[in-house]
């Protein structure tokens, strides 16, 4: 799981262009950004669309690697509530508050069993602090001895 808050989507955005190129024993990556204005939605969106849909169409990610959630925090107006209606990609990513990361958490993790039952799933968060420590909350709070999550962070203010 990749996690870009705010203007850390810059970074998170080069890691997962590296992540799709190079995919190693990566069976599938779970990219969300989250963030409190809706201009910086359609300046990501941009750079999403170059990587899943590069020139180069071998550098594409194979279907079903990539799974994509934009969480806008800011209420959004009329004009970019029709705007999200008229961009069929970003119907069934767009998600209109914070991020749920208990609920995140548990519906990723539960896709990732390993040979002992137990759930392990990788988080990388390049965000602000208070993210990061919402992110932490939810992981501790989750006291689930099955999920195993690995989390790792760049965080600035």
């Amino acid at each position: 799981m990749l996690i870009g808050g705010g203007s850390g989507v810059a970074g998170s955005l080069s890691v997962l262009r590296e992540m799709v190129i190079n995919r190693g024993d990566i069976k599938r990556c779970w990219f969300i950004y989250a963030t409190r204005s809706f201009a910086s939605v359609q300046w990501c969106w941009s750079a999403l669309d170059e990587i899943l849909r590069p020139q180069d169409p071998s550098r594409a990610p194979p279907r079903g690697f990539l799974r994509l959630s934009i969480h806008v925090s800011a209420r959004l107006t009329p004009v970019q509530s029709a705007f999200i209606d008229t961009q069929q990609e970003l119907k069934g990513v767009f998600r209109s508050g914070r991020p749920n990361w208990r609920k995140i958490f548990r519906s990723f993790g539960s896709q990732n069993l390993d040979g002992k039952g137990v759930k392990k799933t990788k988080v990388c968060a390049c965000a602000n602090k208070a993210i990061y420590a919402d992110i932490e909350r939810a992981i501790v709070s989750l006291n689930d001895p099955t999920l195993n999550i690995e989390f790792s962070s760049e965080n600035f203010e």
